[in-house]
């Protein structure tokens, strides 16, 4: 284990277990902590390895400042500013944690999507098409996962565990489906959503 890593496990620590230190002293952990993780990711090899450690940098990191000036010390690592890449992965995030970070908490929902509750009952979903359209999906229409449509859900945990080549895949198949009359707008969602995954994270250019 590289003392990176460990030193920003140590601060986590410290933090869960209520160590008394001075909110300074506290501010400083935490920026180092979160430097840290994401340096990790930058340097880890492997995809899904990546994307869990910017995971953990979402909650660790607890403010957009602080993540934001974590990427800046990597410009070139992933294809997009700090603040564009939190937007986009708390928008369908993977886990509770995640999705009840500060850094999540805080964000304006993305240009993509945005959940938001109609009446105690129906949950919508105001997503953006290939061509620009705003498009409302409504929870007695599609099935919805926490707060959003069970497939944007799916699209994002394919990108985990595959990479560009399974959210390509999906990118496909739902482009494929665009020109559907029932079902169109819904799957042009989906494709600008896998679409805007891989641009965030340089994948190759679509041929």
């Amino acid at each position: 284990m590289t003392r990176r890593v460990l030193s920003g496990l140590i601060a986590s620590a410290l933090l869960v277990s209520g160590v008394a230190c001075s909110s300074s002293e506290g501010d400083e952990t935490t920026a180092s902590s979160c430097r840290a993780t994401v340096a990790d990711a930058v340097s880890a090899r492997e995809i899904p390895e990546q994307i869990a450690l910017l995971d953990r940098a979402l909650i660790i990191c607890r403010t957009t400042e602080a993540f934001e000036s974590a990427f800046s010390d990597h410009p070139d690592a992933f294809g997009v500013d700090g603040i564009e890449y939190a937007t986009s992965r708390c928008d369908a995030p993977p886990n509770e944690r995640v999705s009840l970070s500060s850094i999540c908490r805080d964000l304006s929902p993305p240009t993509t999507t945005q959940p938001f509750l109609f009446d105690s009952q129906i949950e919508t979903y105001l997503g953006v098409t290939l061509d620009g359209r705003e498009v409302t999906l409504t929870s007695d229409e599609i099935r919805f996962v926490e707060g959003r449509p069970a497939i944007i859900v799916q699209i994002t945990d394919i990108f985990t565990e595959e990479g560009c080549v399974g959210i390509e895949r999906e990118y496909r198949r739902w482009v494929d489906q665009v020109l559907d009359p029932e079902r169109g707008d819904e799957a042009s969602i989906y494709a600008q959503h896998a679409l805007n995954l891989l641009r965030f994270f340089g994948c190759p250019p679509l041929t």
